[in-house]
Parts: structure tokens; C-alpha cells; sequence
């Protein structure tokens, strides 16, 4: 009885540190979907490495805290059957900076980063799903741990979930921070893509990543990124929105009216970028099949109001030429973009890397994700386009039916893996960090 006792008294503990809301969206996935999780990271992967049996983070009894690193927006949650995360941050952040030695003041998180503040400057911490602003970014996780969150980071593991391209140095410095500043128990850090399959239950499948900042694409063998698979191209969503200010600009169209105060041209910026995001949204579609160089376009066209209150209007051509560069590199107009190879051909590199007998199962179960695969006809162009490749590929998109935000897949999922316990195996301590264990580089 006793016993029994402080078994109950120390999970309430471990539920109190992490203060997680009392209620649960548990009809937002079954037991299968947990069960994928306990399969794909089975305790006999990892005979071969030697872990820590820490009862707060290993078994049954891990509460762990789950940040997503995305090119535009941070998304963070606690670990459990939760359908999307606690907190959605922006990747840019105000800072405003006196110039006389008095502490600086940040502005974090909507609504703060949009208002119009006179000498505050925008910055973005995060681009191509990796930190590029280690002291603001130190600033945004401490916002979201003492005041969104509210957890305490010395009793509760952090996993992060950080880009497909494997950058050693990142992790490193990741890891320097989390344990030398903020004391951190343990963190794990995974690449998104083995996140996104295990949520579509493929032991090998081709991941295509049409994210803010760029396209990935990737192939995933049981759980395991293949990192000499990945192949990333700079085309994705904002480079689509900055074709259309290009488009507005030629035709001398204001899309901001005039602000109340002088603003930071960061500011300006990012204010533009914004309506130029709703409007990729709200006007540009894919063409189900190549877009030819001359003559009538079938297609309706497309009308967006801008804040000035002046309605923009796109003819089938130029909302299919623009997103037509990520198929066809010839409709590319950003000199940044020339190294392009466009999508099939990246998607035939990334599979062709890898072991000739992966190679057809790779082909079979291709998934997409991000916001640019959210603009429609983006599956059936793409289907269209694989469907050229010789008929013994049998090259196949899998897009099922997506009930929540697609966006928040990999954070979904990786809530739910560190709510399994073998996810417990994973977490990489202080001590360990310092000896020098390879276990933080291990996905």
C-alpha cells in the first residue's frame, strides 16, 4: 500500500512540473497511432548503445515538452495525445534597442511582432528550419518556458525537431545552450521527416517538404532519415510571395497605405510579407499539366483585396507561372533560384542515392507536406509529373484525407513519441554531452 502510495504521488509531481492543461484531445488519434511509435523505436534498435536509466525521462513515467523549429513559426507543446501544440511564435521577433546602454526590450509572438512600433527592428532567428540568431533565439525560448509553457526545463526533457539537412554544428550548439544556460535534464533533437512517416505507418517512404524558406526532399527507412538522401532547393513559399511583390511592383501597385509613424524597414518588410503570404493563399494554384510558353491558359482568375483597399486581380497564366518554377526551373525569374533542378528531378537524386533495393518501395509511398503543398493541384501536378518516369517505377503520392493543419504533423507526432516509453532511450543528458556520446547525433 505504501508503495502504491508514492508511485502516485510521483507521477502527480512529474504531471505538476509540467503543468499541462487538464484537458486532452485523445479522439484525435487511436491506439495505433502510439503503437507505430513503440514498433519503430523497439528497444532491440538501440542494444548496441548504452543509456542512462533516469526514472524521470526513461519508461512509462516521461513528461517531455516538444518545440518545433520552423522557417516561419515556432511550435511548441507538451508531449501527449494533444491534436495541435500550445504555442505558435513567429521565426522573427522585435528588438528595441535605446543606444544608450539600457536593457533592450523584445516584442514576441502575435500580436506584438505585426504592430507599428517606431525604432524597432524585426528580426528572424530561424531560417531554413535551423537558428541563426542564438542570442535572440535564447530570449524567445526563455518567453515561451517561464510565460507560455510555464514548465521547468531542469525537471522536464525537450525534444526539437529541426531540419532534414543535417548540420552537426547546430545540434552541437543547440545542445551547448540548452545544458550550459538553462541547466537543461536532457534533449533530443530529430530531423522531421522520420516524424511525418512514422505518422503515415511506411517503413520507406519519400518525403517532400514544400516549407517557407525551401523544398526538401528526403527518404525515410524505418524511422531513420537517410541523411545521403537529402536534396534541398531554395524554391518554396516565399519565394513565391516575392514573385508576387515583383509582379506588383512592375505594375506600380502599393500594397501597404502609409504608416502612422516612421518604421524600420525590417518592419516594412515583414508587414509586406505577411499580405503577400495571404495572397499566394488566397490566388495561386498549380497547373495539372506543364504550363506551355505561349497561347491561352484554361483557368479562372483570381481577385485579392490589399490593405490599401485596392483589389489585385491574376489571370490563369500568371497564378500558373508562378508556382510553375518548382516543377519547370525555366519559369524561375530569382537568380538566388538558378540551382533549381525542379521537383521530379530532385525527388529521382534523393532515391536514387540509396540502396537499389529501397528504391522501388521509396517510389511507392511518396507523402508530401509544408504550405506550399497546401496550394491547390499541388498532388494531381505532381502525380501527373511522376507518372512520366518508366512504368516499372510505379512512382505513387500518398495524400490521404488530413483532418488537422498538416502543418503541425511532425510536432503531432512527436508528441506522441515522447509519450511511448521507449522514446526514453533517446534523451541525451549533460553528462553525457560533455563526455563526448554520439547519442545526440543519432537520427
Amino acid at each position: 500500500m505504501v508503495r502504491f502510495q508514492k508511485n502516485r504521488e510521483k507521477k502527480a509531481s512529474n504531471l505538476l512540473l509540467a503543468k499541462r492543461p487538464q484537458r486532452r484531445i485523445a479522439s484525435a488519434f487511436s491506439k495505433s497511432d502510439i503503437r507505430k511509435c513503440e514498433l519503430c523505436f523497439s528497444s532491440s534498435i538501440f542494444e548496441n548503445y548504452s543509456f542512462m536509466t533516469d526514472s524521470v525521462y526513461s519508461g512509462d513515467d516521461v513528461s517531455a515538452v516538444v518545440f518545433d523549429l520552423g522557417s516561419s513559426s515556432i511550435r511548441a507543446g507538451y508531449g501527449g495525445l494533444y491534436a495541435s501544440p500550445q504555442v505558435e511564435i513567429p521565426s522573427t521577433a522585435g528588438v528595441k534597442d535605446p543606444g544608450n546602454g539600457d536593457k533592450k526590450t523584445y516584442f514576441i509572438g502575435d500580436p506584438n511582432v505585426g504592430i507599428a512600433r517606431a525604432s524597432t527592428e524585426l528580426k528572424r532567428y530561424i531560417r531554413n528550419a535551423n537558428v541563426s540568431d542564438w542570442d535572440l533565439f535564447e530570449v524567445v525560448f526563455e518567453n515561451i518556458m517561464n510565460y507560455h509553457l510555464r514548465f521547468d526545463i531542469t525537471q522536464v526533457p525537450v525534444l526539437f525537431i529541426e531540419s532534414n539537412v543535417y548540420n552537426r554544428q547546430h545540434r552541437e550548439k543547440l545542445a551547448e545552450i540548452m545544458f550550459e544556460k538553462f541547466n537543461a535534464q536532457a534533449i533530443c533533437v530529430m530531423p522531421s521527416a522520420p516524424l511525418i512517416a512514422m505518422k503515415r505507418d511506411h517503413a520507406r517512404s519519400t518525403i517532400v517538404d514544400v516549407g517557407h524558406d525551401g523544398t526538401t526532399v528526403s527518404v525515410v527507412s524505418r524511422a531513420y532519415l537517410l541523411r545521403n538522401s537529402v536534396v534541398s532547393s531554395s524554391i518554396g513559399t516565399d519565394y513565391f510571395a516575392s514573385t508576387i511583390g515583383t509582379v506588383l511592383d512592375e505594375r506600380g501597385t502599393e500594397i501597404l497605405p502609409p504608416a502612422a509613424v516612421e518604421l524600420h524597414p525590417s518592419c516594412l518588410d515583414y508587414r509586406q510579407k505577411a499580405v503577400l503570404h495571404d495572397f499566394a493563399a488566397s490566388t495561386l494554384m498549380y497547373s495539372r499539366k506543364p504550363l506551355p510558353a505561349s497561347g491561352p491558359v484554361p483557368g479562372e482568375s483570381a481577385t485579392f483585396e490589399l490593405p490599401t483597399r485596392k483589389e489585385v486581380t491574376f489571370d490563369a497564366r500568371t497564378r500558373f507561372s508562378i508556382t510553375e518554377g518548382l516543377f519547370n526551373p525555366s519559369y524561375l525569374v530569382d537568380e538566388q533560384a538558378s540551382g533549381h533542378k525542379g521537383l521530379v528531378s530532385m525527388i529521382r537524386e534523393s532515391v536514387d542515392n540509396i540502396d537499389p533495393d529501397s528504391i522501388l518501395p521509396s517510389y511507392s509511398h511518396i507523402f508530401v507536406n509544408g504550405g506550399g503543398a497546401l496550394i491547390k493541384n499541388f498532388v494531381d501536378r505532381l502525380q501527373n509529373e511522376l507518372n512520366q518516369l518508366p512504368p516499372r517505377i510505379s512512382a505513387r503520392v500518398n495524400n490521404g484525407v488530413k483532418v488537422y493543419d498538416p502543418r503541425f504533423d511532425a510536432w503531432r507526432q512527436g508528441a506522441i513519441f515522447v509519450g511511448t516509453g521507449t522514446s526514453g532511450q533517446l534523451w541525451c543528458s549533460k553528462s553525457q554531452f560533455r563526455d563526448g556520446s554520439s547519442i545526440l547525433h543519432h537520427f
